[in-house]
């Protein structure tokens, strides 16, 4: 279990900060859209509307999710996130908890 700082030296590392992490949680679906080598155009429009329905603070998050859809995020990228992402649905107090186990179950659905 990682403290507060821990995971905000390694969202940061990433590229996200504390207004920006509730966006962590549509990775998954940006690496589904992924999949074939490239973003298809109602893949975008409805992760934006996945984004926008879902996840209401998402100003600081337009940016980044924008450059997963532009550009691929490395494999690397993508597992450090999938470790980061459960840490903050796994917390019961703090950064990322109103994540929630209900979220990673919803994402699952909407990647199949």
């Amino acid at each position: 279990m990682y403290t507060d700082q821990e995971l905000i030296a390694r969202l940061a590392y990433l590229g996200i900060d504390g207004r920006s992490y509730r966006a962590l949680a549509l990775l998954p679906l940006i690496q589904v859209a992924w999949a074939d080598g490239k973003v298809q155009p109602a893949e975008r429009a409805l992760i934006l509307k996945i984004a926008k329905d879902n996840y209401y603070d998402m100003n600081e998050g337009e940016r980044l999710l924008a450059s997963w859809l532009e550009t691929r995020p490395s494999d690397e990228y993508l597992e450090k996130a999938r470790e980061l992402l459960v840490a903050l649905a796994q917390r019961e107090r703090g950064l990322g908890s109103e994540l929630g186990g209900e979220t990673l179950a919803a994402l699952l659905d909407m990647c199949t």
